[in-house]
């Protein structure tokens, strides 16, 4: 679902901005840099907004490794460890989705949609791995 309402709205900004764009006003026009901006706050809106989705996302994951880590440590000898690092490992992608999240604030925006790429490949792979711990788990 992120990924849609996040290409949703990213394509209408986009739309927006180039629309604005293909006015009919001069380039150096005072009308033409206003619609400029708007549509450069368009695109920062739209970006926001997929910013907090993801973050969303990635508390809510980090309750439920949390859950599973708690499950984890009641479980009994080699199913303890191995299941520790598992749920270790679930842990350490999430924060470092998280880092790199952080690191976007001041990038472009093709670094933008290749980290949003890389985000919804990395959060279906951790709610794949959070969904298998917790059947194990039960």
């Amino acid at each position: 679902m992120l990924g849609r309402h996040k290409k949703t709205l990213a394509w209408t900004a986009i739309a927006a901005g180039l629309l604005m764009a293909c006015e009919s006003n001069p380039p150096g026009s005072a009308d033409n840099a206003g619609r400029q901006s708007e549509a450069a706050e368009s695109i920062e809106s739209a970006r926001r907004q997929a910013r907090d989705e993801i973050k969303q996302q990635l508390d809510a994951l980090d309750r439920q490794i949390a859950e599973l880590k708690q499950k984890a440590s009641e479980a009994g000898g080699e199913a303890k460890q191995e299941w520790n690092q598992s749920v270790d490992q679930l842990q350490g992608q999430t924060q470092e989705l998280q880092r790199e999240l952080d690191s976007m604030a001041d990038q472009g925006q093709d670094a933008w949609d290749r980290f949003a790429a890389r985000a919804r490949q990395t959060m279906d792979q951790i709610k794949s791995g959070v969904k298998d711990a917790a059947d194990d788990l039960g």
